[in-house]
């Protein structure tokens, strides 16, 4: 769960060239899940955040698509600019066309991920009896692991070492 977290923390902190994983899409998903399947504790929320982390690494090869078809409309805006004319302003629809296809593109992932992910649970459910959990899972273990999230997502040294210490402490926690 702090790789969950880690990538809400990423896209907070956009750095680099890389496409992070989307993870305002996994935060989406897993909230949107939750209100569904009526989860109001965080030992049930494990698979649903999984399974929405998934379909974020999934997000960021969709961003990476339209960042390359939308990189062949820069011969038009180089040619707009040594043209010279300011008459015929092409960035505003280049910009607007970009929106609204990046718009539809991850809505259409939602809704597509969304419905997967409703499948597979209502399929455990039906397995099981009941949605798989984590137990020993509360939500001042969870904030924890929300608090290691955001000190990965910082791509510090030393960072993993402390993630690797909190880890086994809350390991020790859940076991004791």
């Amino acid at each position: 769960m702090a790789i969950f977290f880690e990538l809400y923390w990423l896209d907070i902190l956009p750095m680099g060239i890389a496409i992070p994983p989307l993870s305002s899409l996994a935060f989406l998903l897993s909230v949107g899940v939750a209100v569904c399947f009526n989860i109001s504790t965080p030992d049930y929320l494990v698979l649903p955040m999984v399974l929405a982390m998934a379909f974020a690494y999934l997000g960021s090869l969709v961003e990476y698509r339209s960042r390359v078809r939308f990189n062949a409309r820069m011969e038009e805006l180089e040619h707009w600019s040594a043209e010279g004319n300011p008459t015929h302003d092409i960035t505003a629809k280049i910009a607007v066309k970009a929106l609204m296809a990046n718009f539809v593109s991850k809505f259409a992932l939602f809704c597509i991920s969304f419905a997967i992910i409703t499948v597979i649970l209502k399929i455990l459910q039906n397995v099981y009896g009941t949605l798989p959990r984590l137990e020993g899972l509360n939500w001042h273990v969870l904030l924890i692991i929300a608090a290691i999230g955001g000190l990965l997502a910082l791509r510090v040294k030393h960072a993993f070492l402390s993630f690797l210490t909190v880890a086994a402490g809350l390991i020790v926690y859940v076991i004791v």
